[in-house]
């Protein structure tokens, strides 16, 4: 849904030393890199993790998905 609202086209991303959940390409390149946690409270540490991550995958756009507080 993402990927067609902004023009883009889904991908699995990996790499040889780490992964993100999903990436969207324009033009077979990164364009979105994606990480979806399903916890409830995420650590900072590991929010910057996943931001480091996300930047060592060279997409202009990073996201981090997590559930709504509250319910």
């Amino acid at each position: 849904m993402l990927a067609k609202r902004l023009g883009l086209e889904e991908s699995v991303a990996e790499a040889k030393d780490f992964e993100v959940d999903g990436c969207l390409l324009r033009f077979e390149k990164p364009e979105v890199a994606l990480e979806v946690k399903w916890r409830e409270k995420l650590a900072d540490t590991e929010v910057r993790k996943i931001a480091e991550r996300l930047e060592r995958f060279g997409a202009r756009r990073k996201m981090i998905f997590v559930p709504e507080r509250g319910g």
